[in-house]
């Protein structure tokens, strides 16, 4: 069902997730910091760990955000399917705004997507 979010662009936002709530004002642009991807999947570095994940989710295409929003609704058991998820993410004025806040506000973004991944 998904078809425009990547499990490697999933794993990088678990795992800016995980360091904008472990180390908020860590230096994000660290070259030696934890990471899977050398270089980092882009766009990277931020000036802090806690700015480094709004600026990911923002240059996500709209597409796949709404599929990633998707993905934490079903994961999270918010939406009972993922088709139902992507359609309850429509785009409408300022969606993708909206999006992103909506990700930023769940303290559980990490594990949710982290167990997303690990039911496939």
């Amino acid at each position: 069902m998904f078809n425009y979010i990547t499990h490697d662009k999933v794993e990088e936002v678990v795992r800016l997730a995980e360091r904008a709530e472990s180390a908020p004002h860590g230096d994000a642009r660290d070259p030696q910091a934890p990471g899977r991807h050398n270089p980092p999947l882009r766009p990277q570095p931020a000036p802090d760990w806690e700015a480094a994940l709004p600026d990911y989710l923002q240059a996500l295409p709209g597409p796949a955000l709404r599929e990633l929003v998707a993905l934490y609704c079903t994961a999270s058991g918010a939406a009972d399917s993922p088709r139902e998820a992507v359609l309850a993410a429509a785009d409408g004025e300022d969606a993708h705004r909206g999006r992103i806040d909506f990700l930023l506000s769940r303290s559980d973004l990490a594990s949710v997507l982290r167990s997303a991944f690990m039911q496939r």
